[in-house]
């Protein structure tokens, strides 16, 4: 099995466009690559170095598998710190670095590392939603950030449940709300309620990738065994948008 490096990293999203400043949230599969050296650690370092100082590197840090309502419904316990992310080894291992700051809200938070990392994880507990715009998902495309997905497909891609609720599709949420508990990093205790996703209605997000390949807007690149795939979160927005504006099912899979 071939081995792939830092440097084999870094020269995979150079290829991809991703620059010194940019903003990047990252959907991640680390067995993807083959065998890394370094690690998840390796992955993290080749995004922080990319962007350099002045960018910012994003990852999804959900503290639950299935549906958010079921997690939601057990009225859960987010501590900031000490609750692992559940969605894999590079979004832990970034999660777990001493500067990255994590958003309070436990079933979608985002953690970050760079100069925007507060700016994307503020209050998002008081959002009211779990995807929104004023959420670390809808702050992506206020701040022209990118979507990079590392071994996975648009299926895992959390940013087209934002698009869903700033479109305000009828199977979106649920009329009852969720409540969900939380430590802060100072150890500070709260509460807020949420909007659950309604769950039920099978996503076919292929259909996003799709569009953003016929409009010539998706980047890709190989490194190891894994196929990168990055692409302006704006330009996902309004592609999608327009198309659930003509069918609000233009994201559903047809039964």
């Amino acid at each position: 099995m071939s081995t792939v490096t830092r440097n084999d990293i870094k020269k995979g999203l150079k290829q991809l466009g991703l620059k010194e400043g940019d903003l990047v949230l990252v959907h991640s599969s680390l067995s993807s690559f083959g065998h890394v050296e370094g690690g998840a650690d390796a992955v993290v370092d080749a995004l922080l170095e990319t962007v350099g100082k002045k960018g910012t590197v994003a990852v999804p840090t959900s503290a639950f598998r299935g549906t958010m309502l079921a997690y939601v419904r057990d009225e859960p316990l987010f501590d900031v710190v000490n609750t692992p992310s559940l969605l894999g080894k590079i979004t832990e291992t970034l999660r777990r670095r001493k500067e990255a700051l994590r958003s309070l809200e436990g079933s979608h938070s985002v953690a970050a590392i760079g100069p925007l990392a507060p700016h994307l994880i503020k209050e998002h507990e008081k959002a009211g939603t779990p995807c929104g715009w004023e959420t670390p998902w809808g702050r992506l495309a206020t701040y022209d950030g990118y979507i990079l997905l590392i071994g996975v497909g648009f299926s895992s891609c959390t940013f087209l449940h934002a698009v869903e609720e700033i479109a305000g599709v009828y199977y979106c949420f649920m009329k009852e709300t969720g409540r969900i508990h939380y430590i802060d990093e100072y150890g500070n205790k709260g509460v807020f309620d949420i909007k659950i996703h309604e769950p039920g209605h099978p996503r076919d997000y292929g259909k996003a990738e799709k569009l953003l390949r016929d409009n010539g807007l998706l980047r890709e690149a190989t490194v190891g065994n894994a196929l990168l795939k990055m692409c302006r979160a704006r330009d996902l927005l309004h592609l999608t948008m327009r198309e659930v504006k003509k069918n609000p099912d233009f994201l559903l899979k047809k039964s």
